[in-house]
């Protein structure tokens, strides 16, 4: 449905959720010019809060959800800006872990549209994504937050978010993901993600890889930037220490990690051992890179230093949380959702399947975008697949099973394809079932492949 500008007064949540999606005709266009005059039009939301600035290959989203949880632990009113959304859009705006309100939503954009409407007239259509921004930055500024996280869309430079300035900028990864939009080589991706450090914002970065390092560091040089690296000037030590319980829904039981340990030697701190609820070791970096920032907003009088104190810290870090990443949705049996729909993100993915569940037979379900890199993604995880599902989620961008069953094939001879998700959940479960008799402890669930697969097997079961 599309929605005239003319009718704001009949105004409702579900139309405002439709015009929203009309948008996405418009598809992906980077530029600042239309999303700062839109902003100018609000008298710029953007410019009356504090924010952190998170931009990467994976991690952003986990990494804005650790550092926001312990702001919000601190006392401190903050604001939470991700995309994309699993399964309802307002997941992407957030202030102190509440989804913004449908009404508050509806009316925001019962504002925005006469100034979209202007906007387009004057430099072209705004994109979906510029007017979510603008939604966002707009709710903040009403709500008057301390503090917003706002994680980076594309890339970084010419992304509608890097309209801010904020008091720490981060980097959490970089990787092939967005080639065709960001290039073909680590260095002119990391260009890319590197134009959100701002002159005289401290970076916290995460990358180790040398080609993109070297040109963030460079521009870092020409921002007279401060650089703080994961590995060198702080560290999120050892491997993952898993904490479990046994599962009574099982008979002989299955030990399922539900939190895991860390030590963390700081910027400035000693080693100091931390707890989080989200599983993958990767995790681990995120949270190490959340608590460097947090270091730097504690310490840096030069960004005005605010008070944050270690049981704040420790509750913080405990109780973030980020669905659709090495989630465990299931018990019985057990099933993980895990939104890995690149490469590096199939590697990490595959790396902890392995740490975590070393004995166990790893079943999975894909569903992977046509514009994503199906080979690379399914060479990372197929050498502990013991059966395959392919299945598409309910999007434009979908591959066909066909193409995807064709690519799985090279690697790996015993594949089905089954749609919708629903489907081929029930139907992998239906074959655990009929091979073993019963649920075995030995059976895993993957679903993984695109945030859109698993966002629509959350949904599904979740509902169950």
């Amino acid at each position: 449905m599309e929605l005239s500008y003319n009718t704001r007064k009949f105004m409702n949540y579900d139309k405002a959720i439709d015009f929203l999606y009309s948008l996405e005709r418009f598809g992906i266009q980077f530029g600042l010019e239309k999303i700062t005059y839109l902003l100018s039009l609000l008298n710029d939301p953007q410019d009356t809060f504090k924010s952190i600035h998170i931009a990467g290959t994976n991690g952003k989203g986990s990494t804005s959800s650790f550092i926001a949880s312990v702001l919000k632990e601190s006392g401190l009113k903050t604001g939470l800006y991700t995309s994309p959304h699993l399964v309802d859009f307002r997941e992407r705006i957030q202030i102190n872990g509440v989804l913004i309100p449908r009404k508050k939503l509806t009316e925001i954009v019962e504002k925005l549209i006469p100034l979209v409407r202007k906007t387009n007239n004057k430099l072209g259509d705004l994109t979906y994504f510029e007017v979510s921004t603008a939604i966002a930055f707009e709710y903040f500024k009403e709500e008057k937050v301390d503090f917003a996280c706002i994680e980076v869309g594309m890339g970084g430079r010419l992304d509608a978010t890097n309209v801010i300035t904020p008091l720490v900028s981060i980097i959490t990864s970089i990787g092939f993901d967005h080639t065709k939009e960001l290039g073909n080589t680590l260095g002119k991706i990391a260009f890319e993600k590197a134009g959100i450090i701002k002159k005289n914002v401290p970076l916290v970065c995460g990358v180790t890889e040398k080609e993109p390092l070297n040109v963030i560091r460079k521009i870092c040089k020409k921002k007279n930037s401060k650089i703080y690296l994961l590995s060198k000037d702080f560290v999120g030590a050892g491997l993952a220490r898993l904490s479990g319980r046994q599962v009574p829904a099982l008979k002989k039981g299955i030990r399922v990690p539900i939190s895991q340990k860390f030590s963390y030697k700081g910027i400035y701190e000693n080693s100091t051992d931390y707890d989080i609820s989200l599983l993958g070791e990767y995790q681990i970096q995120n949270a190490s890179m959340a608590l460097a920032v947090i270091e730097i907003l504690g310490r840096d009088s030069e960004i005005g230093a605010i008070t944050i104190n270690l049981n704040d810290i420790r509750k913080g870090l405990k109780n973030a949380k980020w669905p659709g990443r090495f989630e465990i949705v299931c018990r019985a049996p057990t099933i993980i959702i895990d939104g890995a729909h690149n490469p590096p993100g199939a590697s990490v993915l595959a790396k902890s399947l392995r740490r975590y569940f070393p004995d166990k037979k790893i079943n999975f379900i894909l569903g992977i975008l046509k514009d994503k890199d199906i080979s690379g993604i399914v060479k990372e995880l197929m050498p502990l697949a013991d059966k395959i599902i392919v299945t598409s989620p309910h999007c434009d961008r979908a591959s066909s099973l066909d193409e995807q069953a064709k690519i799985v094939r090279k690697y790996h001879k015993d594949v089905e394809a089954v749609y919708p998700i629903r489907k081929a959940i029930k139907r992998m479960v239906g074959l655990i079932r009929r091979l073993q008799g019963v649920v075995q402890k030995n059976e895993i669930i993957c679903i993984t492949g695109s945030l859109y697969t698993v966002g629509e097997a959350r949904k599904a079961l979740c509902k169950n």
